[in-house]
């Protein structure tokens, strides 16, 4: 299977986003839209987290290019991913937000 490196934003809308989870060393900043970058056979995807449409944060996966035989498995996996990461960014951003309100 690929590697996937994963980079986790959180954003306020006040400042800077701010990494708050990332599996590698290489930086990557966040841009604040979706797109899909690919240079060579490296592709990296930014995905804009939004709760209430407002965005909260963003997910950016960067991975080598798979074989045609890896590809639909490997979409699948990133899905799950992102859909994984965008609920738990949800849930602390609800939770954040409680406690701000209390």
């Amino acid at each position: 299977a690929p590697h996937v490196d994963i980079y986790l934003y959180s954003s306020t809308g006040l400042a800077e986003p701010s990494l708050i989870f990332q599996t590698s060393s290489t930086p990557v900043a966040a841009i604040s839209q979706q797109k899909k970058i690919v240079k060579g056979n490296v592709i990296t995807v930014y995905k804009p987290i939004k709760l209430d449409e407002q965005v909260i944060g963003e997910l950016v996966l960067r991975y080598q290019s798979p074989n045609l035989a890896q590809s639909p498995m490997m979409g699948f996996a990133l899905f799950t991913l992102a859909l994984i990461c965008a609920f738990l960014l949800a849930a602390a951003a609800k939770k954040r937000i409680v406690l701000q309100l209390n």
